[in-house]
């Protein structure tokens, strides 16, 4: 997934950076300003709410969660944690 919204994105003119762990994504973002951050729940030694939770204190940039994991309960945590909004996984175009 992660490779074909580079490719869209890059394909719209946008720059994109690719993190897989939650860990080095948080340090990538502090040391760096974004338009926009798309966030996995599910991220290896860090996990995406985590992330998110950790961000708010730091960057005021906007947060989308993009993720698998779907209960509602899911939704409401990463919406209280910060996230601007919140998608999951499959999506498609309309």
């Amino acid at each position: 997934m992660a490779e074909f919204l580079n490719l869209e994105l890059n394909h719209e003119g946008y720059d994109v950076d690719i993190c897989y762990d939650g860990k080095n994504g948080y340090e990538n973002v502090v040391q760096n300003n974004y338009d926009i951050i798309l966030l996995d729940v599910m991220l290896p030694n860090l996990n995406g709410m985590e992330v998110c939770r950790r961000l708010q204190t730091r960057k005021n940039t906007t947060i989308i969660m993009l993720t698998a994991k779907g209960d509602i309960t899911d939704k409401v945590n990463g919406l209280d944690l910060g996230a601007d909004d919140y998608l999951t996984k499959p999506f498609e175009n309309w």
